[in-house]
């Protein structure tokens, strides 16, 4: 029969993130202010996207197109939804499918590339496929995008929980699975020295794979779920900027390889983001600023300093 462990037994870190999964749970639906919603909603979604990318940087993949697969799943949610007329669930369902299937097929053209070859050679992907959906406007709609998309719920709470859900799930199935899983240590190896990893004879293109599969099937659960709460898809949603360089200041400001960290990340860009739309004229020169600051000060992402600062609270508390 499985024991309940007490507060006592528990770590820092799993107390602070039962407060913090508690306070979203309650907090912001107590509120009622849907702009508030709306902004922990993107977060929530861009959490998912930035956990995504976040999966590649296990094995040294990094990815400056990863836009492309959150853009293939919006357009492919708004496709099978506008034309096909699929119920969204099921459109959000086939779309991450499809994603997860392109990412195991790039896996032929672009496993031989390496390092900044590797991130230019998916930055060429997203750049093609951008041009791609701009051109064929009879079926993607061009510039304007596709425009209509049946939403999941029009209620502001509704679309926050549903966001919040599925980012909870998302989060709990890669930690696990790069930190606490039989492939953690694999991943390990392969991050700190492939050539080792190699001769110890761990096959490096199969975990590889296994973390391209997992990037581009959440990358596109994001960009599913993206398309049925906006109910617009447009072309910026598969660009390098403003989505892939969003992404990647995420995980850079959050804490590359923690998961955790780009998912926090990715709510403070949001907020920062919303914060400085107050000066329009200055907010790209603000938001950039901000983040620099954050990069140059806070060296690891803010995830080392939040769990520092949670450890020291709960020795506070418990003494």
């Amino acid at each position: 029969m499985l024991r309940l462990k007490s507060l006592a037994t528990l770590s820092s870190f799993k107390i602070t993130g039962l407060i913090l999964i508690i306070i979203m749970v309650v907090v912001p639906p107590a509120l009622r202010d849907p702009y508030l919603l709306h902004i922990l909603t993107l977060g929530s979604i861009y959490a998912i996207f930035a956990m995504s990318w976040d999966i590649l940087m296990y094995t040294n993949q990094l990815s400056l197109g990863h836009s492309f697969f959150f853009g293939l799943a919006a357009y492919s949610t708004a496709l099978f939804n506008s034309s096909l007329r699929m119920h969204p669930i099921l459109a959000i369902i086939a779309a991450v499918a499809i994603t997860a299937i392109v990412g195991l097929g790039l896996s032929i053209p672009f496993f031989k590339l390496r390092g900044a070859y590797y991130a230019l050679g998916m930055a060429g992907l997203a750049k093609i496929a951008t041009l791609t959906v701009t051109a064929y406007s009879d079926i993607t709609g061009g510039e304007e995008g596709i425009r209509g998309i049946t939403p999941l719920t029009t209620d502001h709470v509704g679309n926050y929980y549903i966001a919040l859900a599925t980012m909870l799930a998302s989060l709990i199935f890669l930690y696990y699975t790069a930190e606490h899983s039989r492939f953690s240590l694999i991943f390990r190896a392969v991050r700190d020295d492939e050539v080792a990893a190699k001769c110890l004879g761990i096959v490096v293109h199969k975990y590889r794979l296994l973390c391209l599969v997992l990037g581009s099937a959440f990358a596109g659960l994001g960009g599913a779920v993206y398309a049925t709460y906006l109910t617009i898809v447009n072309p910026n949603a598969m660009a390098i900027i403003p989505t892939t360089a969003l992404v990647v200041t995420m995980g850079m400001v959050g804490g590359v390889t923690t998961i955790i960290g780009p998912a926090l990340g990715a709510y403070l860009i949001v907020f920062l983001d919303s914060f400085f739309r107050v000066a329009e004229n200055i907010r790209l020169l603000a938001y950039a600023l901000t983040a620099t600051l954050i990069l140059l000060l806070l060296p690891g992402g803010i995830i080392r300093y939040a769990i520092k600062a949670a450890n020291y609270l709960i020795r506070e508390v418990r003494s």
